[in-house]
């Protein structure tokens, strides 16, 4: 069922979360952060540059895919949001046939780790239409104000001081 303006208004003022199921997991994605937004930006620079040519879809698709792993990257900042710390796993060291074992520690990418996630639990289908709806929910049109905002003020300042003089500028 399709929400109404003003349950979506009331959402984005409470800052309620929504839920999104991704390899029989479910997470929470709160609104976007200005550093998520500028994580996924980023990360969307990463994605080939090459214009595809809709008559030959599947062969266009083909070509490009192996440069579209970042995809699961951008899901993944944008479901997770950006900022969150690597953690440190302790692994059991079995050692030498069983003897002599002790634990080591692994660093464990969260991101790098929802990535696997998406790309591999996920069809093409199901990861458009999330990255569609995370899309919706990013309040980019506020950030594009923001932005647009911004950048006036930096073209209208002054470039740099010209000091006057009588005979015209030093």
């Amino acid at each position: 069922m399709e929400k109404t303006i003003e349950q979506k208004v009331a959402e984005t003022v409470l800052q309620r979360t929504t839920e999104v199921l991704i390899g029989g997991k479910t997470f929470h994605i709160s609104p976007p952060s200005t550093a998520t937004l500028i994580r996924v930006s980023e990360l969307v620079s990463l994605m080939p540059g090459i214009k595809l040519d809709p008559k030959n879809i599947v062969v266009e698709s083909l070509r490009v895919a192996k440069d579209c792993k970042v995809l699961g990257e951008i899901t993944a900042v944008m479901v997770l949001g950006e900022g969150l710390p690597h953690r440190v796993q302790k692994i059991k060291d079995k050692g030498l046939r069983g003897f002599l074992g002790g634990t080591t520690e692994e660093v464990v990418d969260p991101y790098k780790e929802l990535a696997h996630e998406v790309l591999h639990s996920l069809t093409a289908k199901q990861l458009n239409a999330l990255i569609i709806q995370l899309l919706k929910q990013m309040e980019i049109a506020d950030f594009f104000g923001l932005t647009t905002s911004l950048i006036e003020v930096n073209l209208l300042q002054a470039t740099r001081e010209v000091e006057m003089t009588a005979s015209g500028p030093q």
